[in-house]
């Protein structure tokens, strides 16, 4: 008799409990459907509730800008420029509405856009270039309507003549001439969705845009903090060869060849080692928007330093110039993607003069010597052999007098 009371009360605890939950998910259900739908244009200002440091430019809501963005990104120029685009895809028009709204995004977050004086100082402290030069013969800087160009290293040249509006996208440093800002990333329309499932696009604005050009044009220490880590400070040291962080520590040097080594060892696992090398290209050596070789001598510090740990982070990219350093051409990077391997090394392009090799050869052999002396007690050095079979590396340094500084080292072993 008990055992059927407590069953009883069991049951009945249960119904009631299946009951409240019914009634619940009933009320649920209604509140949702009393829950009016909002259309995109109605939405509240976008915030990324994963990352506080964007925020949409609302007035990327009017139609205008709104088609913009869709045009811009159907036409893919978010991503690495290929041979597939046309110039038809690239509109002026758009890019310059797009250019509308980032210069809303700066003036939203209170940036204090420098006079002519201090942006012309600006680009020539940190990138070399005088913006009133006459720069007609010189591909590396160019203008198309009001921004001015700053290309790091030319795609092939068919691409370019293709597609001019390239140079508006990755890895070109881009400046709004009329206005006087820097522009990190112009084609930043994403897509999103509002209530009724309807796609619009939203211009995200980010505080390290606003830093990157307080770093340029006013040098702002809070500025360097939010950049210290960022893309930006790598783009400037790899693309521009910038070497002016006040910084005593190496770290963002390190930071950098670090990130390279990693790649490399992914990418090896993947594909033939030899192919990778083109990472290497711009570490210790850039060119710069005059066309001259910009030798890395923090990066080269760091190196020092580096190598202490893993003397790897050196060999690997020792082993890419000895090899440039040597050879009339080097492998031109835009010429396949990682599927055309063989076509890749087949297709060179000629990139160092003979003296910027023997340039290379001074600077990679003083700093083979600062990392290497233990795997040298056996084996020569590398620079040594290149000196033995290629007796102009040697002959050029001394013509011009490449030898100087704290070249006596070198010296010593030659």
């Amino acid at each position: 008799m008990k055992r059927s009371i407590v069953f009883l009360l069991l049951s009945f605890i249960s119904c009631q409990k299946q009951t409240k939950d019914l009634v619940s998910e009933e009320v649920e259900i209604k509140q949702e459907q009393k829950k009016e739908k909002v259309h995109w244009q109605d939405l509240p200002q976008y915030f990324d509730p994963q990352d506080t440091l964007y925020r949409e430019v609302m007035k990327g809501r009017e139609k205008k800008y709104q088609e913009a963005m869709r045009n811009i990104t159907v036409a893919g120029t978010n991503g690495m420029p290929d041979y597939g685009y046309r110039e038809s895809e690239y509109e002026l028009e758009a890019l310059n509405l797009l250019n509308e709204l980032y210069y809303e995004g700066l003036k939203s977050r209170g940036f204090q856009f420098p006079d002519e004086a201090t942006f012309a100082k600006g680009i020539q402290d940190i990138f070399g270039v005088d913006i009133y030069a006459d720069h007609s013969n010189n591909p590396r800087v160019t203008t198309i309507g009001d921004y001015l160009i700053l290309t790091p290293k030319l795609h092939t040249k068919d691409l370019y003549i293709n597609v001019p509006l390239l140079r508006l996208t990755h890895p070109n440093f881009v400046f709004d001439r009329k206005n006087r800002y820097y522009i990190d990333g112009i084609n930043n329309g994403s897509e999103k969705y509002d209530d009724f499932g309807e796609i619009y696009y939203w211009y995200p604005f980010g505080q390290e845009d606003v830093a990157c050009n307080n770093y340029i044009f006013y040098r702002s220490k809070a500025a360097l903090n939010s950049i210290y880590h960022s893309y930006f400070s790598t783009k400037l040291v790899e693309y521009a060869g910038y070497e002016g962080f006040a910084l005593t520590d190496y770290d963002i040097y390190k930071n950098i060849q670090r990130k390279y080594m990693k790649e490399y060892n992914e990418m090896s696992e993947l594909t033939r080692k030899g192919w990778d090398y083109r990472m290497f290209d711009r570490l210790f050596f850039s060119r710069g928007f005059d066309g001259k070789l910009i030798v890395k001598k923090k990066m080269l510090a760091a190196a020092v330093e580096l190598a202490k740990e893993d003397e790897d982070y050196i060999r690997v990219p020792l082993d890419y110039y000895f090899i440039q350093m040597t050879t009339d051409y080097i492998p031109n990077e835009y010429a396949a993607d990682e599927s055309e391997v063989d076509n890749y090394m087949k297709q060179r392009e000629p990139y160092y003069t003979p003296e910027e090799r023997a340039m290379i050869w001074v600077y990679t052999a003083l700093l083979e010597l600062n990392v290497s002396e233990k795997y040298a007690s056996t084996i020569p050095y590398d620079f040594i052999i290149l000196a033995d079979q290629y007796p102009e590396l040697y002959e050029v340094a001394k013509e011009h007098n490449f030898f100087g500084e704290d070249m006596s080292k070198v010296l010593e072993y030659l």
